[in-house]
């Protein structure tokens, strides 16, 4: 099973990145490092998301984004330059339960440092209850008595 950073499994699955710019390129990789079958709907794009389409690596779809162009996908990925549109495509993907990822929006290309924000005196660093990384190093019965006996001096 393949796992992208979004923690769904994605292989096999098609997937739409709307926007082939600077910002969609790292959900692009991200998309086909995950084993997604990636088309890319964009008028202009970089020279990269070019390249990956002229070896099959993933479809372009070279218009900008109509109605329809998420029919049968899985995932859309909105990530043009302009929020209204990426509002509106994530409308049309709620309204078909397809699952959206906006660019534009707080932590939708993870827990990058420059977005965490400290809340009183707590700042989130990353998932919640049942993350991973948030739970103790198993411990024994001699480190629980050891630990017991540093805090009593």
């Amino acid at each position: 099973m393949t796992v992208s950073p979004y923690r769904i499994d994605l292989a096999g699955r098609s997937v739409v990145v709307v926007g082939g710019d600077g910002p969609a390129l790292g959900h692009i990789a991200e998309l086909l490092a995950a084993g997604a079958k990636v088309t890319v709907v964009g008028e202009n794009v970089v020279a990269t998301v070019e390249d990956l389409a002229e070896r099959g690596l993933l479809r372009w779809k070279q218009h900008t984004y109509s109605v329809g162009d998420l029919d049968y996908m899985w995932l859309a990925v909105a990530a043009t330059s302009n929020p209204a549109l990426n509002a509106s495509i994530a409308l049309e993907a709620e309204a078909r339960r397809i699952l959206t990822v906006r660019v534009d929006t707080p932590g939708s290309d993870g827990a990058s440092k420059d977005r965490l924000k400290t809340v009183g005196k707590v700042t989130p660093v990353a998932g919640g209850p049942g993350y991973p990384r948030l739970h103790p190093t198993p411990r024994t019965a001699a480190h629980s008595r050891a630990a017991r006996a540093d805090e009593r001096g």
